[in-house]
């Protein structure tokens, strides 16, 4: 969160079991909510909009490793890598692209490292 393009963050283990493996301190998303958002990108899901802290998002774009939805003037951003799953939450003082940006920047890091 060093880059203030983020409101809130969390990496979830997504091989097997989910677990949350880091968040940042105001974080609510729950282990549910990370399994519900991995099913949606999965090519054969149905569209549903995705709940992110109780807080229910219209979907914008979905693949197979990639989804994002707004809320107002904020949204969300996720990026799916081999094990893990990266959530970042932006609000309305943040940039969406600087936010999408951090985080496919990280998920790409971790790809390139094994993860």
């Amino acid at each position: 969160m060093a880059s203030k393009c983020l409101e809130k963050a969390a990496i979830f283990f997504i091989d097997g079991q989910v677990q949350c493996l880091a968040e940042t301190d105001n974080s609510n998303i729950t282990t549910k909510e990370a399994m519900d958002l991995v099913k949606s990108m999965n090519k054969d899901s149905t569209y549903y909009d995705p709940r992110l802290e109780d807080t229910r998002y219209m979907r914008l774009r979905v693949d197979t490793d990639f989804c994002c939805g707004m809320k107002g003037a904020g949204g969300f951003y996720s990026h799916k890598t081999k094990l893990l799953l990266l959530i970042v939450i932006y609000g309305r003082d943040h940039q969406p692209g600087m936010a999408c940006s951090a985080v496919e920047k990280l998920a790409h890091y971790l790809m390139e490292v094994g993860y």
